[in-house]
């Protein structure tokens, strides 16, 4: 009970970000487009794909592939500020109080992924009944116009 009362908050943020990147990205979309089916279908592709990209920069981030550029920033912030004490004494410091930070939120990544791999399958189904409903009005079509020609 204890591990999850830590992780409900982290948990409700992603959830929260996750939400608010589709709906943003999914109305964006559609109103900017015609309003078809494939408006809808790139709507729901596009914030899955953000996820999907967002999922795996946390990954790379959670093995500490960015610390070089984070440690960065960090110092020039800090040598901008009069008279600040440097929080980190070089990058190895800086990684390994990281380490178990990492170890806390070593799943953090999986809200995006599953919005991402949900939103991508919703996309990929609605691609696939719109493609067979087409091919079947066509095959309708044709065979009216040959009941008419008979």
């Amino acid at each position: 009970m204890k591990f999850l009362k830590e992780l409900l908050p982290s948990l409700i943020v992603r959830i929260s970000f996750s939400i608010i990147v589709f709906l943003t990205a999914f109305l964006s979309i559609y109103f900017v487009y015609q309003r078809s089916i494939l408006a809808i279908i790139n709507g729901f592709f596009v914030p899955g794909a953000i996820l999907f990209a967002v999922c795996v920069f946390s990954i790379l981030n959670n093995f500490g592939f960015f610390d070089f550029a984070s440690y960065g920033f960090i110092s020039v912030i800090q040598s901008l500020k009069k008279g600040s004490v440097r929080q980190y004494e070089d990058l190895i410091d800086y990684k390994s109080r990281k380490i178990d930070k990492r170890k806390e939120n070593r799943f953090s990544f999986i809200p995006y992924l599953i919005s991402g791999i949900i939103l991508i399958t919703i996309s990929i189904v609605i691609k696939l009944i719109y493609k067979m409903w087409h091919y079947i009005l066509n095959q309708i079509a044709v065979l009216i116009v040959l009941l008419f020609l008979i």
